[in-house]
């Protein structure tokens, strides 16, 4: 629900509770409207259910995949970490410089070539099981690390079905409010009609139906760009498909953006010789969003 259905959400539930302090007797005089009324009610307790379902489903999903790919991640470098140390031993150089997945490599990598990437280290493991035993590699630890595999792939799979939930829900949101200002539209004209007999209830309810469109802050997003040095990148690429935007980052590798809608924004963040990434930014209506993003070198 974004920022305009969250104002018109309350206004709805402003026009309710105004209806409900006037005399039913006045509103049974006009044909119908009570039969508006309650199709209004009814509308406005799904979109608050809604709602809360699809803030709760956006956040739950995104920090589960979160934690079990950092848990995958760090399982899988110690096990590579193990596999090098043998090589080293035993001079094997091409098996060193294959299996030489750093935190920064994983971490930079889509989720498809992190999942094979994982599954190559831990099939290397099973094939070097007897040699790896001095180096601590044992049955538990490969079996805790075939755990953390299964369990972020099950979170992948997870993901996706909570992607399509989620625009159902925003899909089923957006028809209500629909047909709430449909609804709404029929309840003003009827209004007017008892006007000459009860100016003051007809003057409170367009009060209480006013929208007032949000206003934006002046400052709204600020993003930082930085290199795996943690050194600010001046004239990387920032660009915003939604918003029609795109600009290069300044000497400290800042841009700050105004005027910013509430909502969710995929940002694309790109220099040459560097490894491009998209990052989501969730603008809140209370509060200034600040954001850093690495680029690593290609």
């Amino acid at each position: 629900m974004n920022r305009i259905q969250s104002q018109q959400l309350k206004m709805i539930n402003l026009v309710q509770v105004y209806l409900e302090t006037i005399a039913m007797d006045i509103w049974n005089e006009v044909p119908r409207f009570m039969d508006y009324q309650n199709e209004l009610v009814s509308i406005h307790e799904k979109l608050q259910v809604l709602h809360q379902v699809q803030t709760q489903n956006i956040k739950g999903f995104t920090v589960n995949k979160a934690n079990a790919r950092e848990a995958l991640c760090d399982f899988a470098v110690m096990i590579s970490e193990k596999i090098m140390a043998y090589a080293v031993n035993t001079n094997n150089e091409a098996l060193y410089i294959n299996y030489r997945y750093s935190k920064s490599l994983l971490v930079r990598m889509n989720e498809l070539k992190f999942d094979i990437s994982c599954q190559i280290i831990f099939d290397k493991a099973i094939e070097l099981y007897n040699e790896l035993d001095d180096y601590g590699v044992d049955s538990m630890l490969m079996d805790q690390f075939e755990s953390l595999r299964t369990e972020f792939t099950a979170v992948l799979g997870s993901t996706k079905n909570e992607r399509k939930k989620i625009k159902l829900v925003t899909h089923e949101i957006n028809r209500l409010f629909k047909k709430a200002i449909q609804l709404l539209f029929k309840m003003d004209v009827l209004v007017r009609t008892i006007e000459k007999n009860h100016p003051e209830i007809v003057k409170g309810y367009f009060e209480n139906r006013a929208f007032d469109r949000p206003s934006y802050r002046h400052y709204s997003i600020r993003i930082l760009i930085k290199d795996e040095d943690n050194l600010p990148l001046e004239g990387a690429a920032v660009s915003c498909n939604a918003l029609e935007f795109k600009r290069k980052s300044l000497k400290k590798g800042e841009i700050r953006l105004k005027n910013i809608p509430e909502g969710n924004y995929v940002f694309t963040v790109s220099k040459k010789s560097y490894l491009s990434k998209k990052i989501t930014v969730l603008v809140n209506s209370s509060e200034r969003t600040e954001v850093k993003v690495v680029l690593f070198r290609l």
